[in-house]
């Protein structure tokens, strides 16, 4: 990667992080968590490990600090009301899951 976050490379970070001890390791999520949380807008975010296999899903609890609704576009507003009014003909699960970003997700097999 040549990715830079001010002068440290994401080669640098990924050597503090391999030779990090666990207890490092911990310090540093607790750290860097709330932050990613909130910059990811308290979307769902996937977890993978080093081999890139989905490890699960981190779901955030939603704390909202706004103290009204957020503006709505009017073709936003306009949808929202088409789905209240024609609640058999909303949106599928496949596009539930797009707007929350997991559509990638690989559903558990159900024995």
């Amino acid at each position: 990667m040549s990715t830079t976050l001010d002068t440290v490379d994401a080669e640098t970070l990924e050597r503090v992080i391999a030779k990090a001890t666990p207890e490092q390791r911990l310090y540093l999520v607790e750290k860097l968590l709330p932050r990613v949380i909130e910059d990811g807008r308290y979307l769902p975010r996937l977890v993978y490990d080093s081999k890139g296999e989905l490890l699960g899903v981190l779901v955030p609890e939603f704390r909202s600090k706004a103290t009204e609704p957020p503006k709505l576009t009017p073709e936003k507003q306009a949808e929202i009301q088409r789905r209240l009014d024609t609640l058999d003909d909303t949106i599928t699960h496949e596009e539930l899951l797009k707007d929350l970003g997991l559509a990638d997700v690989p559903l558990p097999r159900r024995l």
